[in-house]
């Protein structure tokens, strides 16, 4: 999911001699060797990123532990193991190392495969430094010249050109002042490590193997590797208690010590080589069966993958095709000495501080590198060797259905690319349009479910929480509207011609509904410039505006025509001439007159409504509605007030309380 995507290549193949070409020896060393040595080096520095915990490593490089799905595969570790040999031949019976990855499965290698072709396989990895005092011959050359000997079984010839030996590994042992004139005028000192071992087919070491081992370390259920340090003169500044590196001996060689008085001597190490004893176990399994029925027997690597023979099951050919699980010897004989941590604070051949337990640290490191090249190795058959000389004589291409599905099934983390399940993309749409189509009917259900008294929920106070509900509640509180739709409806309509609330912001910090029958006062103050005094406020609401331009009704139409007359020449002579208006004899007359032009344009627009029997007058300030019916002006008048006539003419109408 995510950036995981999966690898097309037409590359796709396993590192296999291609029989239709005559290949020799020369061109595996000079094509093969090569790549897998580049190859290592890859995986070691990832593994040194991405492995590691060490402080001494950059933490840095973390961020870039791809392109496998998983940045690294577990493994648990036991550093006070028991001796993997005879415990007369491991110098602690205690405190070794074992590492058991447990039961990995096809999927941590990033291989998407079906059931039926999935597996699963396990390593135990252990290691313990070996004693050497009774497995150790110094024996001269010459004179001047003399070799150390270890004896830890029987050396196999390496090719006709070569014999057996009786002995394991042999290291010629330098005089102190070769040591000296290797430090000032050599080359400068390095690590060297020397790998010996024997891959167990059946219950012996089989044709590949360069040793046959001595019965303290001879092992029928797993491979035996045996790893030589030598120190090469190496100086370490401090002594060095750890067992394959121990240094303990003072040479003359001093140093100085940077801000501090006097000097300081170099250790040697203890003897020129030593070593540490490595099993290697393997399981491969079957992952639809528990490990007790669907695993194989702990054996060497030879019986994980059968033996050297191709298999034709289609899970053993996935595994088979899918796995290429490096052995400690592949790794110590690509890497050599690179593949020490130590050397990450080794310096012209003066070695830094060490911790005592730098062998345990340097084995796990092996064991990381181990790991990762499996990682790496099942990207590389899915896209190929990248060397066209291997591609073309080592390179076996798929022959069979499972096989090419196996190449078409190599995931990969990728920013370039996004991926995305296509069936959790259809649940999540059709869940989605269901949640919304049950949103939508729920109410029209619950509603059908009431009315047929099949619940006894009521809908009531559900529907009465809508907006358009709640309008309807804020208007009928005023009394304005005669509603429909009131119950089980989401939208409640009033009949024709009703009044509704007006929104007032006369309060700005305030706003209301506000009821348009009731008055909207507004204040008046007048202020004669001739006098010092004022005269009180009058207040008259345009309802009462519009009163003073009422007439009684009339009887007939005549009558009706001469009210509308006589009503304009009352209006005109109130408002006077907007010069009047603004003279200083008629200043009191401006607060009225917007209340009176609008009564006026709405008393004409109104008065064609008058009947001859029964006369309505409705006339609408966005605030104010009148019915007359048949009554007289004079009646109409006392109703809300009494009039009175001012200084200037002009009628006014006072506001009862």
């Amino acid at each position: 999911m995510g950036n995981q995507v999966l690898i097309s290549s037409p590359n796709c193949g396993i590192l296999l001699s291609n029989s239709s070409i005559p290949l020799t020896a020369t061109q595996y060393d000079e094509v093969v060797i090569p790549w897998g040595a580049k190859q290592m080096a890859w995986t070691a520095n990832y593994a040194l990123r991405c492995y590691s915990n060490s402080s001494e490593v950059d933490a840095a490089g973390k961020g870039s532990c791809t392109p496998f799905v998983k940045n690294k595969l577990p493994s648990q570790i036991d550093r006070n193991s028991s001796c993997p040999f005879q415990d007369r031949i491991c110098r602690n019976k205690y405190g070794n190392i074992r590492i058991d990855t447990g039961y990995l499965d096809s999927q941590d290698l990033g291989l998407n495969l079906p059931v039926e072709l999935q597996f699963r396989f396990r390593k135990i990895f252990q290691c313990a430094p070996l004693k050497s005092n009774d497995h150790v011959k110094v024996v001269y050359h010459s004179p001047d010249r003399q070799y150390r000997r270890y004896y830890y079984g029987t050396g196999i010839a390496d090719g006709p050109n070569e014999t057996s030996t009786d002995y394991t590994y042999q290291i010629e042992q330098e005089s102190a002042q070769e040591l000296a004139y290797q430090r000032f005028l050599g080359p400068d000192a390095d690590y060297r490590v020397t790998v010996r071992f024997c891959t167990i087919s059946g219950k012996t070491c089989d044709e590949y193997s360069d040793f046959i081992p001595i019965k303290e370390i001879a092992r029928t259920d797993g491979d035996v590797t045996l790893v030589f340090l030598s120190k090469n003169g190496i100086r370490y500044i401090d002594r060095t208690d750890d067992e394959w590196y121990a240094a303990h001996r003072t040479t003359n060689d001093t140093y100085d010590v940077f801000g501090a008085p006097g000097q300081e001597h170099y250790y040697l190490a203890d003897e020129p080589a030593s070593v540490l004893g490595c099993t290697e176990q393997y399981q491969r399994c079957d992952p639809t069966l528990p490990p007790e029925r669907g695993c194989s027997i702990l054996d060497g690597s030879d019986a994980l993958f059968f033996n050297n023979r191709i298999p034709t099951a289609g899970r053993d050919i996935a595994l088979f095709w899918g796995l290429s699980l490096a052995s400690l010897c592949n790794v110590l004989l690509n890497l050599g000495s690179s593949s020490l941590t130590a050397k990450l604070s080794l310096s012209q051949g003066v070695q830094g501080p060490l911790p005592t337990d730098q062998w345990q640290r340097e084995v796990e490191n092996w064991h990381s590198i181990i790991l990762a090249s499996s990682q790496n190795d099942a990207l590389e058959d899915a896209v190929g060797p990248g060397n066209d000389e291997v591609l073309k004589w080592f390179w076996a291409r798929p022959q069979n259905d499972v096989e090419r599905y196996i190449c078409k099934s190599q995931k990969i983390v990728s920013t370039a690319y996004t991926n995305f399940s296509t069936m959790w993309l259809v649940i999540i749409v059709v869940v989605g349009m269901s949640i919304v189509l049950i949103e939508q009917s729920l109410e029209t259900f619950v509603i059908w479910l009431e009315r047929r008294n099949i619940i006894k929920t009521s809908t009531t106070e559900w529907f009465g929480n809508k907006t358009l509900q709640l309008h309807r509640m804020a208007h009928e509180e005023l009394g304005l509207g005669d509603w429909e739709g009131c119950r089980g409806k989401e939208i409640p309509v009033t009949r024709k011609g009703q009044l509704l609330g007006i929104f007032s912001i006369a309060d700005p910090k305030h706003p209301r509904l506000v009821n348009p029958r009731e008055s909207i006062q507004k204040p008046e103050s007048t202020t004669n410039n001739d006098e010092s005094s004022q005269e009180p406020a009058v207040v008259e609401s345009e309802a009462e505006a519009d009163d003073d331009l009422s007439e009684p009704p009339l009887q007939d139409q005549g009558q009706s025509n001469f009210s509308h007359n006589v009503a304009n020449d009352s209006v005109s002579e109130a408002i006077g001439s907007p010069t009047d208006a603004l003279s200083p004899d008629h200043s009191h007359q401006v607060a009225y007159r917007g209340a009176l032009d609008r009564s006026f344009i709405n008393f004409n627009e109104h008065q064609s409504s008058v009947q001859q029997n029964e006369s309505d007058y409705i006339i609408n300030d966005q605030s104010t509605e009148r019915h007359t019916n048949g009554q007289a002006q004079d009646a109409d008048i006392g109703h809300f007030g009494s009039q009175e006539t001012g200084p200037d003419g002009l009628s006014r109408v006072s506001h009862r309380q």
